[in-house]
């Protein structure tokens, strides 16, 4: 029964372990780590651009799927080349 339930499971548990082990923002931690204000956050929360996880009445940011938006969104410079 173990094995049949660890099998069944061992698609899922690596998003689940991810997401354990990163680091959740509130909206004002999210709103200094992307260096804007908390309400410009909330529009772009609103707008569906920003990915957000609500839990209860509060918004909660992953720190890696922020990062990947800055990263995403680079502009200007050339980089060294």
């Amino acid at each position: 029964m173990l094995l049949q339930r660890k099998k069944m499971c061992s698609g899922c548990c690596g998003i689940f372990e991810k997401i354990a082990d990163d680091v959740w923002f509130t909206s004002k931690e999210a709103a200094d780590y992307l260096n804007i204000t908390p309400a410009y956050l909330r529009n772009l929360t609103y707008q569906g651009r920003v990915p957000v996880c609500k839990i209860g009445r509060n918004n909660r940011y992953l720190q890696s799927e922020l990062r990947d938006l800055l990263l995403k969104t680079k502009k200007g410079g050339s980089c060294g080349y």
